[in-house]
């Protein structure tokens, strides 16, 4: 060989080198770019979930709630523990007792729709306190009942009609 030759075949080998190695280098970059693109976006998208679910419960509290101080303005009472929040969509026999209408008549349903479970698909817990007089309404949120996680709570203001 002549040594220019050599010298011309030896840089065209070193550019070639140096092009896979930038081509690797670039392919590496866009690589770990589109894995932490789609990390980024699906923690965003769990995230939008949660939130979500925790908008859609406490939009659901708050129509039981509404419903249950609909329902105590026509009985004159909270559905009782039996009863429990079907009282808000179904007349049930405690409610049947006043026909004829007048102040006790149940002229539901209080609430469109039936919310028995909550988002996550834990029952929604619904107590009477005070005797009667106040009532508890809550989801105890994506952990469950014996989940860690916060509470989703609505309780009823004092009672008016007494």
């Amino acid at each position: 060989f002549l040594p220019d030759e050599r010298e011309l075949i030896q840089k065209r080998s070193r550019r070639r080198k140096r092009f896979l190695a930038i081509g690797a280098l670039v392919l590496v970059m866009i690589t770990a770019g589109s894995i932490a693109f789609d990390t980024i976006n699906s923690r965003r998208h769990a995230s939008e979930r949660k939130l979500m679910r925790e908008r859609m419960a406490r939009r659901e509290l708050n129509l039981l709630a509404d419903g249950l101080e609909r329902f105590r303005a026509d009985l004159g009472r909270y559905p009782n523990d039996e009863e429990g929040l079907t009282a808000l969509t179904r007349k049930t026999a405690a409610s049947k007792f006043a026909e004829g209408g007048g102040p006790n008549y149940w002229t539901g349903p209080y609430v469109d729709g039936v919310y028995e479970v909550d988002p996550w698909g834990n029952d929604y817990v619904y107590r009477l306190t005070d005797g009667g007089e106040r009532f508890e309404l809550f989801s105890y949120g994506p952990g469950g009942e014996g989940g860690s996680g916060p509470r989703l709570q609505v309780t009823s203001s004092p009672s008016l009609f007494n």
